[in-house]
């Protein structure tokens, strides 16, 4: 019996290891990233010189800091985060390709992670950010994205989020040069619901600034875009398509539209509404247009002026109360 004892005991030692083996790098919930880093383990002492390696150090619901510095590489999310840079104009995080081809940021997150970026300089080369599952993204901080070969922003998400709708934050965000598909898009796909909330959001050139688009099978979406501008697109300052089952509501608040080719600010479809208030529409092919049945309103507050058309279809006029 003494024997069989010692015997277990031993076995027990032996296992024990076994069982609970240690984690060969534990994650840490603030991790830095420098351009002159070396390090491994990402810390303020002994900075990683990725971005994606202190991504990978970082537990979920942390954070990593970037120092300032010119970072290629094609950045991958998998997990709630919130990454930083130390100052806007001097973080530039590019694309490791420049044919077209490549993401330079991509979300691919849980559905009930939250990515946060701010401080960033993101030159584009296909994509600049495409988001294609979590819980929400977040752009603040004078955070800009440009140079896209397709779109800027897009917002793609194709996983419902693990509570209420998949949301879009933006504040104080420019794309100086809208990409040559457009600025920001946003078309869920798999009955996806989503909320959008800009402000201070500031697009400029490509053919659209910002759109709500429905006819990748998503759900609801409903946006605010306030106190920004979106100018001199090929084709549309807004837009939102609303043809197909989801619904595309959009309000353009305190804003601008000015010097795009074909309109301002349109809806199109039975299933996309759109109102406009407090905002100036000028200079655009049409200032404010309604189309194949969307519902469109003018809060009659708004300047629309100095367009080849000022208005178009059945824009319903409202005044607040």
């Amino acid at each position: 019996m003494k024997r069989l004892a010692l015997a277990i005991a031993s076995l027990g030692i032996v296992l024990v290891p076994t069982l609970n083996p240690a984690p060969a790098s534990a994650q840490v919930q603030h991790t830095y990233v420098s351009r002159t880093g070396s390090g491994t383990t990402c810390s303020f002492a002994s900075p990683c010189s990725s971005i994606n390696a202190a991504i990978q150090a970082t537990a979920a619901g942390g954070d990593v800091s970037i120092l300032n510095g010119d970072y290629a590489e094609n950045v991958i999310i998998d997990r709630s985060i919130g990454i930083s840079g130390e100052s806007t104009d001097n973080i530039i995080i590019r694309a490791t390709t420049t044919d077209g081809s490549s993401t330079t940021v991509t979300v691919n997150a849980p559905n009930n992670a939250n990515v946060t970026l701010s401080n960033l300089s993101i030159y584009a080369d296909g994509n600049g950010i495409t988001f294609n599952s979590g819980k929400g993204l977040s752009l603040s901080g004078g955070t800009s994205v440009s140079g896209a070969s397709n779109i800027d922003v897009n917002f793609i998400p194709s996983v419902p989020a693990n509570s209420g709708a998949t949301a879009l934050r933006m504040n104080n965000v420019s794309v100086p040069g809208g990409g040559s598909l457009g600025a920001i898009l946003i078309r869920p796909t798999a009955g996806v619901a989503v909320t959008g909330f800009l402000n201070n959001v500031r697009l400029n050139g490509g053919p659209f600034g910002l759109k709500l688009d429905d006819t990748g099978g998503g759900g609801a979406m409903k946006v605010d875009f306030q106190n920004g501008w979106s100018n001199s697109h090929s084709k549309y300052g807004f837009i939102a398509i609303g043809t197909s089952a989801g619904i595309a509501g959009l309000v353009v608040d305190h804003s601008t539209a000015a010097d795009n080719t074909l309109y301002g600010a349109v809806a199109v479809g039975s299933n996309a509404g759109m109102i406009v208030t407090d905002s100036t529409l000028i200079d655009n092919g049409t200032g404010l247009a309604q189309d194949s049945g969307a519902f469109v309103a003018d809060y009659q507050n708004n300047a629309i002026n100095f367009n080849g058309t000022n208005t178009a279809g059945s824009v319903t006029a409202l005044s607040k109360q």
